[in-house]
């Protein structure tokens, strides 16, 4: 079992799983402070999810060398916002993203 427990974890680089998530995250609520009473699409979050994977990746690529990780990784941080990071974030609604009518965070 902890065989299996470590080949997981060397699988996969969890800061920049992390840091695409977070990085996604901020961008997006710049742009839905910046949009005002429109909602940004889910088509334009997933493509800016896309887009900043791909630039850590190619960041981490050009600095330590491209890997499978940072495939894997990258496919990580997109279940893991959606399985983990999204419910934490409308647990907190202050840290959500446009709802209702009003922007999150801002009231």
């Amino acid at each position: 079992m902890e065989r299996i427990f470590d080949l997981l974890l060397g699988s996969f680089d969890f800061g920049y799983s992390f840091s695409v998530n977070i990085l996604t995250y901020l961008i997006i609520k710049l742009i839905d402070n910046l949009n005002g009473d429109k909602q940004v699409p889910t088509y334009m979050k997933r493509i800016i999810a896309v887009i900043c994977g791909i630039i850590l990746g190619t960041i981490m690529g050009l600095t330590e060398g491209f890997s499978m990780i940072i495939v894997y990784s990258f496919i990580l941080s997109l279940v893991s916002w959606d399985a983990i990071f999204k419910p934490l974030l409308k647990h907190y609604k202050q840290l959500d993203y446009f709802k209702d009518g009003s922007l999150s965070g801002l009231e």
